[in-house]
């Protein structure tokens, strides 16, 4: 970890107490997303945390559930009807089917999540205990309540990552990770990118 970190023992500290923090139920209202160009560890990290959680990670959440397109998000607004309402309604069928895939999970993990996406405040807030649950379907079924009070967010993202057009409330949820090195395909060799 410490290589992985650029010898930063105070931030391996951290990142052991957060991923202690995964293996556990309780609620955690902020999204970690883990930064930096490719090579530098961040999804054997995350497979890491995969196999350790097994069945309780969700290591290939959906960008929908916690994204919107960023282009579609400025101009959502001024969609009246017609195939924009047939579009939203389909977004939405789609999201109560994928948030099955959230019941009893402790870590989701959003991977490469790039700068064509927009951090959906509201999804953010009812997967990290906004409201608790989430309305989700099943094919062919009706809906019901599921449970997403115990689901954390971890993202991977080269940069330029996503946007978050959000109040300053919102950004203070997002906690920004720099990973400072890069490994070169001799594991032996760390190359301290700063």
């Amino acid at each position: 970890m410490l290589r992985v970190f650029g010898g930063d023992s105070e931030l391996v500290a951290w990142i052991q107490k957060l991923f202690g923090l995964y293996l556990t139920g309780e609620k955690y209202s902020k999204m970690v997303c883990l930064s930096g160009e490719g090579g530098n560890g961040k999804s054997v990290l995350a497979r890491w945390l995969g196999r350790i959680l097994g069945g309780f990670a969700q290591m290939n959440c959906p960008k929908a559930l916690l994204f919107d397109a960023a282009a579609a998000s400025s101009s959502a607004a001024g969609a009246g009807g017609g195939a924009g309402a047939r579009d939203y309604g389909m977004r939405q069928d789609m999201l109560s089917r994928a948030v099955n895939d959230l019941e009893a999970r402790r870590l989701v993990v959003c991977d490469e999540v790039g700068s064509d996406l927009c951090l959906s405040d509201d999804k953010f807030k009812q997967i990290t205990g906004g409201g608790d649950t989430m309305t989700a379907r099943r094919l062919h079924q009706d809906a019901r309540p599921v449970d997403t009070s115990q689901c954390k967010i971890l993202t991977l993202a080269n940069p330029p990552f996503f946007e978050v057009a959000s109040t300053e409330a919102f950004r203070r949820r997002l906690l920004v990770v720099e990973m400072p090195c890069r490994f070169t395909s001799n594991a032996a060799e760390v190359d301290h990118v700063t």
